[in-house]
C-alpha cells in the first residue's frame, strides 16, 4: 500500500502535464485559425489582397514621417528624423490599433463563441497579435527604406525594440480585454474609444521625448505608460540614448494589473452573454 501511495504522484504529474500542454496547444491553433479568420475578414483575396495586412500601416506611417522630413532637417539629441517619427508613430499605431477595435470583437465574432474551444480571450488575443505582427513588420520595411535611403540606420538594439512592442502588446491587450467587456453591457466603448484615442496624441510621447518637455509636464508624464514605452523603443533604434523617465516595473505592475481586470471582466460578460 505505501509503494502504491508513493507511485501514485509518479503517475499522475505527466498526466497533469500533458493535459496542460495538449490544451495550451489547442488555444494556440484557436488563435491561429482567428487570426487567419480576422486576415479574410478584413483583407479578402481582392485587389492586392493580404498585402494590406503590410500596407495599412505603412501608409500611415509613411504619411506622418514624409511630412516631418520635409519640415525637419534635423533633431535634437543627434536623431534623424525618419526613424524618429517612425518609431513614434508605429508605437502608438499599435495601441490606437488595438483600442479602437477592442469594443466590436464580441460583435464581429460572436458565432464563434459556439464552439467550446472559443473564448473571448482567444479573440481579444487574435486580433491585438495581429495587430502587433502589421505594425512591427511594418516599422522595420521603413527602417530599411530610410537606412536605403541614407535617412537613417537599422537598429542598434533591436532586441529593445522588440521588448518595446511586446509591452506596447501586452498594455493594449490588457486594455481590448477591459473595453471587449465593458461592450458587453453598454455602446460607451464604442463610442468613445476613437475620439479619446485622438485626444491622447499630445500625451502619446509620438512627436518627442519625454526629457524634451518642461519639468512640471514631464512628471505627470512619467504616470502614462504610452509616452514611456515609445522611449523603449526608440532606444533600441539609438544605442546612445537612455531616458531616466523609463520605469520598467512601473510598466509591467501596470499590465499585470490590467490584465488581470481584463480576465475578470471577459469572465463577468462572457456568464452575461446568451445565445437564441
Amino acid at each position: 500500500m505505501q509503494v502504491e501511495a508513493d507511485i501514485q504522484p509518479m503517475i499522475s504529474q505527466p498526466v497533469q502535464s500533458n493535459w496542460f500542454i495538449r490544451g495550451t496547444a489547442t488555444q494556440c491553433r484557436v488563435i491561429g485559425a482567428t487570426i487567419l479568420r480576422e486576415l479574410h475578414t478584413r483583407f479578402g483575396r481582392e485587389n492586392i489582397g493580404y498585402l494590406w495586412f503590410l500596407v495599412d500601416p505603412m501608409l500611415l506611417a509613411t504619411g506622418i514621417t514624409v511630412v516631418h522630413l520635409l519640415v525637419l532637417r534635423s533633431m535634437q539629441d543627434g536623431l534623424e528624423v525618419g526613424p524618429f517619427y517612425i518609431t513614434g508613430y508605429c508605437g502608438y499605431m499599435i495601441f490606437r490599433a488595438n483600442v479602437n477595435r477592442a469594443p466590436s470583437i464580441i460583435d464581429s465574432n460572436r458565432t464563434l463563441l459556439f464552439h467550446k474551444n472559443v473564448t473571448l480571450v482567444d479573440l481579444v488575443l487574435a486580433r491585438c497579435v495581429l495587430e502587433a505582427m502589421a505594425v512591427l513588420m511594418a516599422m522595420y520595411i521603413l527602417l530599411a527604406a530610410t537606412t536605403a535611403a541614407s535617412l537613417g540606420h537599422l537598429p542598434d538594439r533591436p532586441l529593445l525594440i522588440f521588448a518595446g512592442v511586446g509591452l506596447m502588446f501586452w498594455l493594449t491587450t490588457a486594455l481590448a480585454m477591459i473595453l471587449c467587456a465593458l461592450s458587453e453591457f453598454t455602446t460607451m466603448p464604442e463610442r468613445l474609444t476613437h475620439p479619446i484615442t485622438y485626444l491622447i496624441i499630445p500625451i502619446s510621447g509620438m512627436f518627442y521625448r519625454i526629457e524634451w518637455m518642461p519639468e512640471v509636464v514631464r512628471k505627470y508624464l512619467g504616470w502614462f505608460p504610452v509616452p514611456q514605452i515609445i522611449e523603449l523603443i526608440r532606444e533600441g533604434e539609438w544605442s546612445g540614448l537612455s531616458s531616466s523617465y523609463l520605469n520598467v516595473p512601473y510598466l509591467v505592475g501596470c499590465c499585470a494589473v490590467l490584465t488581470l481586470l481584463g480576465l475578470l471582466g471577459l469572465g463577468i460578460a462572457r456568464r452575461r452573454m446568451h445565445f437564441s
